[in-house]
Formats: C-alpha cells, structure tokens, sequence
C-alpha cells in the first residue's frame, strides 16, 4: 500500500502484514484496533462495559484477568490485592462520546475540538454514562441516560452496541474487514507521520553545520571542529587550508603553463626535481640487507610448523619501487597443494586456521605483538613493528606475487621513467591522504594500475602481454633484485616531468570516471562500466589476472571528487613555476 505525504510530497509503502501487526487486536463491537491486548481491555471497561457480559467475549475477558493476575505472583499477599484493587477501580473522567466514532473525551469542549476536526461537524452528542462510577449497570446507565434525551436514540443505539455474529468463543481476531485494514492503515500512515514531522522539529533545532571541509566533504558546527579536522586528517593549518580553496578555484579549467615558460623547460625541471626526491627516498644497502634478514628468520620459525615452506615478498619491495621506510608484505606458501586454500568450496574457517598456526609460530619466535586477521577478503597476520623492525603484512594468497612481478616486468622495461614516477605517486598519494585503503581510499596497488593505465593508453610505454605470468609461484624469485636508476640524461628528465604532469592532469580532469574502467589491455581498447556490470562502483579498477574483481571498490562518490581535486592542485603546481616548490615539499 502507497500512500503520500503531504507535508513532503515523498511516496511511502507499507506492507499490509506490517500494518497487520501493528494493529493486531481488533474491539469486536466497534472495530477499533490496538496495539495489544491490554489496550483493548481498557477500552472495552471505559466505551463498551456491557462487553463482560457478552458471550462473544468470554474467553477474552477470562484470558486477560488470567495474564492480569500473573503479574502479582511476584509480589506480596496484601500488596498485590491493593495493586489489583487500584487498577480494577472504576475510571471515570472521559464523559462526553463521539457518535461517529465512539471516542470518548473528558470536556465537551474536546469533543467539539474533535468533531471539527475530523468529521467537519459541529452536532452535539451525547455524555458517556457508561463510564460514571456510581452506574452499577453500564448497559442500562446508558440506555437510561439515552431515552431520558431522546427516546428515538434507543434503538439506534442498542443496534450500535449489538455483537456481530461471527465474534463467538473461538473467533479469530484476524483482520479480515477492509474497513479495519482501512483503518490500520490511516493508523500507520499518521503514526510514520507522527515520527517524520518529530525528526523535521529535531532537525529544525540542530545547529546548522557552516562550516565546510572542501577537500572532503564533511561539515562542522563550529570553526574549532574544522580547524581540528584540518589538523588530524589532512594535516593542514587553517591558513594551508584557505589557500587550497583558492587554488581549486584555479584549478576548475586545464592548467596552462605560466607565461614566458615553455613546456619542454617546465619538464625537465620537474623530471630533475622528481629524480632527486625519488633518489632520497630510495631505500640504502643497510634496510635491503635488514629485509634479507627477516626474510630468513621469519622462515626459519614458519617451517617448524610447515616444513615445506617458502615465503615470498610483493607489493612495493617486489616491484623495485619501494622506499626506506616501506613496509613488508610477505606471501606464505605453506607448501604443495597450497593452490586448494583458494579453491571455491573451501571453508573461510579453515583458512583462518592456516594463519592462526602461522601467528602462533611467529609469537614463538619473539615477533611480537602479532595479531591474526581472520575475517578479511584475505586473512593476514600484521606487525605494527617497533624501533628495529619495520610493519609486516604476512598473508596466504599469492596473487600478489604475480601481481607485482608483473608491475616489475613494466619497470624492468623502463626503470629511469616508472622507478622514480611510481615511487613519487605514491609517496605524494600518503602524504595528501588518499592512499589507504582501509579508510576508503586507494590502495598503492590500484594507484599503480592507474599509473600504468595512463601511460600504456597514452602510447608512453609498451604493452605487455599477461600471458608471461603463469599462476605457479616458483616461477618468480622470493626477493628480488633491487636496481636502481641511474645516469639520467636531459630527455629522461623531459619524460620523467611530462608524464609526472600527465598522469595527474587526466585524472583531474580528463578521466571519465562515470563510465569508464581503468585496466591494462592493448592500447586503444576501451572497457565501461557497463561492459562488466560495475555500475555499482564508483571508481572502476580491473585487476589484470582477476578481472571480477575491482582494487577501487572501497572508494566512493565523496572520496574520488576530493582525490580529484588534489589531483587537480598537484598539476596546477607543476605547470606555475611560482608553486612548484609546494607539491615536492611533501618529500
């Protein structure tokens, strides 16, 4: 049943079960409904008190003083009697009765309140005796007081008060009567009313929220709460803040270059800027030699329980593109027939015995604190690392293997172009705050792809074929070799600047990210939304290797418009020589 608010315009369903259930005791003489029993029962003492001596309502009237005197059981003798004594005592107060609808009122006044109201009248009608305690006989009160004001009433009111014939001893009190249904809906609809119109005064005196956060989205009652966001979550003053506001402003149109600069001079002074931070931010012999160690030890202690074990590290390390302060992500194969972990009928609790066995090695071992993450997509033991190790990741799924030994193929292949860009995109995506996928942002892994995208797409780089990876891990070294980039010569720098610019000028502005998806086919080939049914997302990624599933589908609506927009300061910056010094000083 639809039904539409006036107040709003907004079009409401309810279900007739639902309504069913909230009216589910109907008064047999005058098809009122209530919510319970109880209700029913003072309804029937105070309009209907002829009701006990109907037949119909017998088994009613015995089952309700049946649950009535259950609730003194608890209590002492001669309390309880007074209890029941008070609240079986005549209530008297509600004299005067609508002839419409049998409601009763305490003043004529609010009788004539209500006549107005909801039957647009204004005729009088008469007290309800019924209710006087001095009438022993409510039934007869009630006739009497009728005759004795108009002896015409009589008989239309004891047709009034006649029992139906179907409400006997074992009547249903189903609803069945579309009236009742009527009714319990008019009740439902102005109940939902009721509450909407509370929440629209609520919301009436809340404090309005004035004061916007532009890069993300949320609001604050006061000034403090937003200068305290700035400071927590995007790790800016006020003043830093305001500033960022006037360069979205600039930032609504494709960034020119400044006047009296040309392009090709612009990027060779970010390709120079970007080598060096990318150089200070390489990782020195001491953390490689640090990372061979753990390695070893962290194995040592995983065999004692799974002898046949390897381990292996991805993301960042594994693809050469890591920093000093990165942190390990290691692949635990426990062994052969490791492959059937991942298997469809597999059991989620049968993985999360695997990791738990591997916690418990590790704890054995003195890497502590460790804590086992059983419920995740994929279950992991973390290490938040302290002042001699760095945080670890040690999961079971070894498509992150694959995975990164694929973005090293990509850089193997052009390691003076993505060693120091990959490394720059996603140190700067950290310190801007939207790369942490816990939170609903990116992940390193899909601001990768991304990176990958643009530049394949673009015809900057080439085209590797997926067929090169097979699924077996052995194929690919546990730590693999770092390289890295050296002798840049000034078209290097000229590259290594425009693709810089490139990247964050097409997804600040160019990128259709309503329809298109990000992926890694041949170049030319486009891939929607619609193509893979991920219209549900708002950011679409495609994982090369596992193409139902999305690295971008934490990320929401909120969350793209404002990585955007820092996408869209960032390639300002770099085309303004004047502000090129405040995109590298995150570095």
């Amino acid at each position: 049943i639809f039904f539409r608010l006036l107040f709003c315009g907004v079009l409401h369903g309810i279900f007739l079960s639902d309504a069913a259930h909230m009216m589910p005791v109907v008064c047999p003489i005058c098809n009122v409904s209530f919510r319970t029993p109880a209700t029913l029962q003072q309804h029937c003492t105070n309009v209907h008190p002829e009701m006990a001596a109907s037949p119909g309502t017998a088994t009613f009237k015995q089952q309700s003083q049946v649950r009535h005197g259950k609730s003194h059981k608890k209590v002492g003798s001669q309390r309880g009697q007074e209890d029941c004594a008070s609240s079986h005592a005549p209530k008297s107060g509600k004299r005067w009765k609508c002839a419409e609808c049998n409601k009763a009122f305490v003043t004529e006044g609010g009788l004539g309140e209500h006549m107005v109201a909801k039957h647009g009248t204004q005729e009088p009608s008469r007290p309800c005796t019924a209710q006087d305690p001095d009438a022993k006989h409510g039934l007869e009160a009630a006739s009497r007081s009728t005759t004795a004001q108009d002896p015409d009433a009589q008989s239309d009111h004891s047709n009034s008060l006649e029992p139906e014939a179907d409400t006997g001893a074992g009547a249903d009190p189903t609803v069945t009567d579309p009236g009742i249904m009527q009714r319990m809906l008019s009740s439902a609809a102005g109940l939902l009313k009721r509450t909407l119109s509370g929440d629209e005064e609520s919301t009436a005196a809340r404090k309005p929220r004035m004061f916007n956060c532009w890069l993300c989205g949320r609001s604050y009652v006061e000034e403090r709460g937003l200068i305290s966001h700035l400071k927590n979550r995007h790790e800016v003053t006020l003043e830093q803040y305001r500033d960022r506001l006037m360069d979205l402003q600039r930032c609504q149109e494709a960034p020119q270059a400044a006047q009296g600069t040309s392009p090709t001079e612009l990027h060779v002074a970010n390709g120079h800027r970007t080598a060096a931070a990318s150089s200070a931010l390489q990782p020195s012999f001491h953390h490689l030699r640090q990372r061979e160690q753990i390695q070893a030890q962290m194995l040592r202690v995983i065999r004692k329980p799974f002898p046949k074990a390897s381990l292996y590290f991805f993301g960042s390390i594994a693809q050469t593109v890591s920093t000093a302060h990165s942190d390990l992500d290691l692949c635990v194969i426990i062994g052969p027939g490791h492959d059937s972990l991942w298997e469809p009928d597999v059991d989620r609790e049968e993985r999360a015995a695997v990791i738990l066995k591997v916690r418990n090695a590790l704890r054995k071992g003195g890497l502590v604190p460790v804590f086992a993450i059983t419920k995740s997509r994929i279950p992991l033991c973390k290490f938040e690392g302290n002042a001699h190790l760095p945080p670890c990741d040690i999961g079971l799924k070894h498509d992150g293997v694959r995975n990164s030994s694929f973005v090293r193929r990509y850089v193997e292949a052009d390691r003076k172009l993505l060693q120091p860009l990959l490394r720059i995109v996603n140190r700067w995506t950290k310190s801007a705050g939207i790369n942490n996928s816990s939170t609903g942002w990116f992940s390193s892994y899909a601001l990768t792809l991304m990176v990958l995208h643009q530049l394949v797409q673009a015809g900057t780089i080439g085209y590797i074929p997926l067929d090169q990876f097979p699924r077996d891990v052995s194929a690919y070294p546990e730590l693999p070799e770092h390289v890295e980039a050296t002798e840049f010569c000034t078209e290097d720098y000229g590259r290594l600047g425009k693709a810089l610019e490139e990247f964050f000028i097409f997804y600040g502005h160019h990128w259709d990210v309503r329809s298109m998806v990000v992926h890694l086919r041949p170049p030319g080939e486009q891939l929607t939304k619609v193509d893979k049914d991920w219209t549900k997302y708002a950011v679409a990624i495609e994982d090369p290797f596992e193409l139902d599933f999305n690295p971008a589908h934490q990320v929401g609506v909120g969350r793209w418009k404002a990585a955007s927009s820092e996408f869209r300061m960032a390639a300002l910056r770099l085309r303004d020589p004047t502000k090129v010094a405040t995109f590298f000083q995150f570095f």
